[in-house]
């Protein structure tokens, strides 16, 4: 029977060792799945929070144009050209913003915002809005503009653009 025992500690030992080799690699499994969940968490933030900024930037687009209409509509609207590039630029000597066709370089150094502007055709029939290219009789309606704005950031491997966000907006103060 003493031969059995010891044959029997010596199984136990080698057996210990294996648990062992298992344990460690089951834990080293974990601790690298952990780091990757972790990475890619990150990244998900990150790139969350850049959508919220360019979310809010082109926000604060459609307030521009619509302060802008606020303070004249002739001065500050219905002067742009359709199809033209605008970026939008505040004073700080003015405290007043404005539409300029230069583009004014990254915003935080790292978004572009651009604002368009598209005339508005209504049907004369019941004065609906429809698009230029529509068969019905219509014309141009300039008490109102089709306003789009884009913010794009830019990263060390690519372009990203937000969806465009469009509104249309109306001379509301008559001025």
């Amino acid at each position: 029977m003493k031969k059995t025992a010891s044959h029997n500690l010596k199984n136990k030992k080698g057996f210990g060792l294996i648990e062992i080799v298992l344990a460690l690699g089951i834990i080293s499994l974990a601790f690298f799945t952990l780091i990757r969940t972790a990475q890619i968490a990150f990244k998900i933030i990150g790139e969350s929070s850049v959508n919220s900024r360019a979310q809010f930037l082109i926000t604060e687009g459609f307030e521009v144009v619509r302060s802008l209409r606020d303070e004249s509509w002739q001065k500050n609207i219905n002067t742009v050209v359709q199809g033209t590039i605008y970026y939008p630029s505040f004073s700080t000597s003015t405290n007043k913003w404005a539409l300029i066709t230069e583009n004014p370089g990254l915003i935080d150094d790292r978004f572009e915002r651009i604002i368009t502007f598209e005339d508005v055709y209504r049907k004369k029939s019941d004065l609906n809005i429809v698009a230029s290219t529509s068969p019905d009789e219509k014309s141009i309606d300039p008490g109102t503009k089709k306003i789009t704005v884009t913010a794009t950031w830019f990263s060390n491997r690519q372009t990203n653009t937000v969806k465009s966000a469009s509104t249309y907006l109306t001379n509301l103060f008559e001025n």
